[in-house]
């Protein structure tokens, strides 16, 4: 409940911040307070919502900008965070952002995107931006620490880990890398994918040589195919192999049929896909995610 100065929650009494001009209430003592409660003109910060590694300055409020429901007032959940990057920082936290905060307006029917995810370059180098916003004027009875569950599951997702797959495979096997590209999105991995990232007038092999610069999981589709490409065989040779390995890159092969298995590969897992795409993608994504989620301490 609330009186035109103050938010009563259980018997304890918060006022306004004078300092910022807002009251102040840590998520764990929200209780019973519900949307219509928050006094009206006045915004509540949200404090102690759990920090994403690497964000900054990060801000969640809950707003009653008017009169309730007697006007067009607003109860509105709104914030976001800050994350500053490397040079190429962006194409990593960016897509990790959009998988862990999914569209809330995927008709598009906004001026802006929600969440809205923008960079900037600042005097002490680029950040990259996290805003988003949830209306409540149809459900002014939802609990506020309900209201905020959005930005913590969101929050939470980014501490996951994180996977980057570029999926290398010959031309004659394009649609089963493109049925895998699409399928590792859905498992939450960003994904390199040729005909996704190589525009025309674009170098190849420039392109190529960036994306090894950047991800975290080759996966090699091996068909009778492939095999006996010579660029398989040459991409495939030691020398790159312990390039991968310096760059901390895991190879994952995927075996489409009953081709032989190139030596280089031989002492290495594959991913069996002669059953079937769904075994193959279990045994992926616990190598993408899970195994490394249990190396990683979760």
């Amino acid at each position: 409940m609330h009186t035109d100065h103050q938010i009563v929650i259980s018997g304890r009494i918060y006022v306004r911040n004078p300092e910022v001009d807002r009251y102040q209430i840590p998520i764990e003592e929200l209780d019973t307070l519900r949307m219509r409660d928050i006094p009206p003109r006045s915004h509540l910060e949200i404090l102690r919502l759990p920090e994403p590694t690497g964000a900054f300055d990060m801000e969640v409020f809950a707003l009653h900008s008017g009169t309730f429901p007697e006007d067009d007032s607003s109860l509105e959940i709104y914030g976001g965070a800050s994350f500053k990057v490397e040079a190429d920082g962006p194409s990593r936290i960016i897509p990790r952002l959009r998988r862990a905060f999914p569209d809330l307006d995927p008709d598009h029917s906004s001026f802006l995107p929600n969440p809205l995810i923008s960079t900037l370059e600042g005097k002490e180098g680029r950040y990259v931006n996290l805003y988003m916003s949830l209306k409540f004027n149809e459900r002014p009875d939802t609990l506020v620490r309900d209201a905020v569950v959005p930005f913590v599951e969101g929050f939470g997702r980014l501490e996951g880990p994180s996977a980057y797959v570029f999926i290398c495979h010959a031309s004659e096997d394009k649609p089963a890398a493109r049925a895998l590209a699409l399928e590792m999105k859905k498992l939450g991995a960003e994904v390199w994918f040729d005909e996704w990232e190589i525009k025309v007038g674009e170098s190849i092999v420039q392109k190529i040589n960036d994306a090894l610069g950047t991800v975290s999981h080759l996966v090699v589709l091996l068909s009778h195919t492939s095999v006996d490409k010579p660029w398989v065989r040459r991409e495939m040779s030691s020398a790159l192999m312990q390039q991968l390995s310096q760059k901390h890159i895991t190879v994952l092969p995927l075996r489409l049929d009953d081709c032989r298995i190139p030596p280089i590969l031989a002492d290495i897992k594959y991913a069996d896909c002669r059953n079937g795409m769904e075994s193959a993608l279990h045994q992926l994504e616990r190598a993408l995610f899970i195994d490394s989620a249990e190396n990683n301490g979760a």
